[in-house]
């Protein structure tokens, strides 16, 4: 319907404009000239191409459009707090979270952050900082995800078909 194509447009339009700030952030810690020329080429890349866009004409892919906004506004937020702004780790962390219980998919940013810590201009204790605030919590979390997922689902990840998710007491129903 006309309703979901203009709500998976605009979500597809608000990881636009995330992908544009995020790799203007990253850029940004490694000190590159000009990156919001950069990042305005590969949002444009990102919005032409038919790889991506295929998200917006199927109602089922929201979930990939949902956890991609997450994933980058916990990227986003990730590169302030290695600019020095504080306050960003308790957002990280609710986007971190939300991502997770959205797709798994979004394991990928602890490994994304160690990968920026690990190649950022920082100095050794402002990573050393970064690692023990934001990394191990970040790898931990992963863990403790899982754990309640076996706890809830009976199975360590749950996205593995209408076999699993259908299969669940019924005191979860009622």
């Amino acid at each position: 319907t006309i309703a979901w194509t203009c709500v998976l447009t605009a979500l597809h339009s608000l990881n636009a404009v995330l992908i544009f700030v995020c790799i203007k952030n990253i850029l940004g810690l490694f000190e590159v000239n000009n990156p919001e020329r950069i990042a305005l080429v590969s949002v444009a890349l990102f919005l032409l191409s038919p790889l991506h866009t295929e998200v917006v004409v199927w109602a089922s892919a929201v979930w990939y459009l949902q956890v991609m906004a997450l994933i980058l506004a916990a990227i986003i937020f990730l590169t302030r707090y290695m600019n020095g702004n504080g306050n960003s780790v308790v957002y990280y962390y609710s986007m971190l979270v939300l991502a997770f219980f959205t797709w798994e998919i979004s394991f990928c940013v602890p490994v994304i952050a160690l990968l920026l810590l690990m190649f950022s201009g920082k100095t050794n204790t402002k990573k050393l900082r970064t690692f023990a605030v934001i990394v191990l919590p970040s790898f931990a979390s992963i863990g403790l995800y899982m754990l309640l997922n076996k706890i809830r689902v009976g199975a360590w990840v749950s996205h593995y078909g209408a076999g699993l998710h259908l299969k669940f007491p019924i005191g979860l129903v009622v």
